[in-house]
């Protein structure tokens, strides 16, 4: 490009710009003194009807808005009431058309609804604790002394026992379920807040409630007879008809429970938890066994302090990492799979196993902190 060339472009650039410079404020006036005539032209103000029609249709979005609010707090209160009525009826009203035993059996199950959780309590009757009377040393199965899982899905298979505890069985798709056999004399917490679904079921003549949240599966049963709690919990990978078929095949050996417990307002009596991340608070807990907490984002952790006299198995087929940690002077295992950190650790002075086991979202730092504030009395 010569430099007449150059100039020519620049000229030509620099004409347009001056050009539309006179254009816009040409048009700039033009509608200054647009607006200024309609200012002054009452003909041009906006209706009244117009106007309270617009008045009229923001109001009926914002009514909308309150009662939305408004039937979502109310859906919270009916839920609750339900919850109670449900609980009267199904616990209550169809005890009583069996025998008089029962009648005051079923009358010693109390059940305290909150907007969290639902806490089952069964009460003595003549307010003690219940002691152990068992029919002798009697093999059982081969994790309760008391009860037989007489029914298993295809495909799983035991990945972790605490003896007389609870067993947890996986499979290679990493679906996993949890069987606890939990004595009656202390309450437990069961968490039903927001859940996806809740039934009032019965099994084996055992009353208790069937919870579905975030997809995972809770069967929480009280055996009144034996003064136990039965739980059954399932991944999102297990359909509520396999949980309640499980559950269906849990057989209570012995008539009289195994455990002989006083019941502790705190979560052990022999230990105590020195630190919960904040936000997390207790939703579901078995006094002298564990206790578990939960944020409102769905993120949980389990606390749970065992007798050593057994054999613990943890499951360490395949981990995202596993290592050999020392916390308080115990020695343990850290483990993390499918995104979720399960520590454990041998307290051999006190022949205790010390476990906390936390969900995906909850980071390893976290789990080996909590571990770390676990005293043990």
């Amino acid at each position: 490009m010569t430099e007449r060339e150059r100039l020519l472009e620049e000229f030509d650039d620099a004409y347009f710009a001056l050009l539309m410079e006179g254009v816009a404020n040409k048009e700039g006036e033009q509608l200054i003194a647009l607006n200024e005539m309609l200012q002054n032209n009452p003909e041009a103000a906006v209706p009244e009807s117009v106007d309270k029609r617009c008045l009229e249709t923001i109001d009926r979005h914002f009514a909308r808005e309150q009662r939305r609010i408004g039937l979502r707090k109310a859906g919270k209160v009916l839920r609750l009431a339900a919850v109670i009525m449900g609980i009267s009826v199904l616990l209550f009203t169809s005890a009583f058309a069996l025998s008089e035993d029962f009648r005051v059996a079923t009358l010693n199950l109390m059940l305290t609804v909150t907007e969290r959780y639902t806490q089952f309590d069964i009460n003595n009757s003549d307010g003690n604790s219940v002691q152990a009377s068992p029919k002798g040393n009697q093999a059982g199965s081969a994790y309760f002394q008391n009860a037989e899982i007489n029914w298993i899905p295809e495909g799983f298979e035991c990945i972790e026992c605490i003896p007389d505890t609870r067993v947890r069985f996986g499979n290679e798709q990493g679906d996993y379920f949890t069987v606890h056999i939990m004595p009656g004399s202390g309450s437990i917490n069961v968490d039903t807040e927001n859940p996806e679904s809740l039934e009032y079921i019965t099994i084996n003549g055992n009353e208790g409630l069937c919870v579905v949240k975030y997809g995972e599966v809770s069967i929480t049963l009280a055996d009144l007879e034996n003064y136990l709690y039965i739980g059954v919990y399932s991944s999102s990978g297990i359909s509520v008809e396999t949980a309640k078929k499980i559950a269906e095949n849990i057989s209570i050996i012995d008539e009289n429970s195994s455990y002989s417990r006083e019941v502790n307002t705190q979560y052990f009596q022999n230990a105590e938890i020195g630190w919960v991340p904040e936000g997390f608070e207790c939703t579901e807990s078995v006094p002298d066994i564990f206790a578990r907490f939960e944020n409102e984002q769905g993120e949980y952790f389990l606390v749970s302090i065992v007798s050593g006299h057994g054999t613990m198995r943890v499951d360490t087929e395949n981990p995202e990492s596993l290592e050999h940690i020392t916390v308080n002077g115990y020695e343990g295992l850290c483990t993390v799979k499918y995104g979720e950190v399960s520590i454990t650790l041998a307290d051999l002075e006190n022949d205790l196993y010390i476990g906390v086991d936390a969900s995906s979202g909850i980071s390893v730092e976290t789990a080996k902190k909590i571990a770390e504030n676990i005293l043990i009395l």
